[in-house]
């Protein structure tokens, strides 16, 4: 008996390998050999809405200064903010104190695990 089956090109690999599995079946292909697998850029580049945003990121940061840029928010905004919360640990203990403290909660024993 024989059938003429369609698969789409993305499952076309996985549907060859279950037919290969099945040893009383003979695969005899016909019309045009499967599609070799696209790399990463031709894939991303294969819609017209996706190439035409990559194609804008790449042109916005060839334009930019290879900082990351938050919308609407300045540079002397940015470095407030940064200053506000920068070194905002407020303590009695100094640091030393506090490092000390934290050496001295360490808690090592061994574990007694069974598998």
């Amino acid at each position: 008996m024989k059938y003429t089956l369609e698969v789409p090109d993305q499952d076309a690999e996985f549907v060859l390998e279950l037919l290969r599995r099945v040893t009383s079946a003979k695969l005899t292909p016909i019309g045009r050999k499967p599609k070799q697998p696209k790399d990463e850029t031709e894939y991303l580049l294969s819609t017209t809405a996706n190439r035409e945003r990559l194609l804008a990121s790449i042109k916005r940061l060839e334009r930019s200064t290879g900082q990351q840029q938050s919308p609407g928010i300045t540079s002397e905004e940015r470095a407030r903010r940064f200053e506000a919360v920068a070194g905002s640990w407020q303590s009695e203990e100094t640091g030393d104190e506090l490092n000390q403290q934290l050496r001295a909660a360490r808690y090592f024993r061994d574990r007694d695990v069974e598998l």
